[in-house]
């Protein structure tokens, strides 16, 4: 009897301490979401530094018109290896092994980058890289 009440007590204290690790990890996502949304509404000071390529809304333009002539869907990609179609992701986190490798194998990053590495300037330079990375004939869907 002991031995089922101490395996209870130890399931029951695994649980308590994943929940408590869950709830944490939420609250900071959220935090975080908030404090992206918050930095997005504040106004633009007058002091700005960019230190990351930017893309105007022209060159969007630009490739955009020219994917239409070319027929091409806008938004996704191929693996020339295995022909597979996939839509460029939003963000670079959750973009597949193959766009990464593909990103660094045609020149248009120095690296593949970990999760802790990204912040404002490397997600700047990652998006121009992603629409140049469509841009090139083997890479279109």
């Amino acid at each position: 009897m002991s031995e089922v009440f101490f395996i209870l007590t130890t399931v029951f204290v695994a649980y308590v301490i994943f929940s408590v690790v869950n709830d944490e990890k939420k609250k900071s996502q959220k935090e975080s979401q908030t404090k992206n949304s918050v930095q997005s509404t504040k106004p633009a000071t007058t002091e700005v530094k960019v230190t990351a390529p930017n893309i105007t809304s022209t060159s969007k333009d630009t490739l955009v018109t020219a994917q239409k002539n070319l027929g091409v869907e806008s938004g996704n990609i191929r693996n020339p290896n295995t022909g597979e179609v996939t839509k460029i992701p939003n963000n670079y986190w959750f973009s597949k092994r193959w766009i990464k490798e593909a990103l660094v194998k045609e020149g248009l990053l120095d690296k593949i980058y970990k999760n802790s590495e990204l912040n404002d300037e490397v997600n700047a330079k990652i998006k121009q890289a992603l629409v140049e990375l469509e841009a090139i004939e083997k890479y279109q869907a």
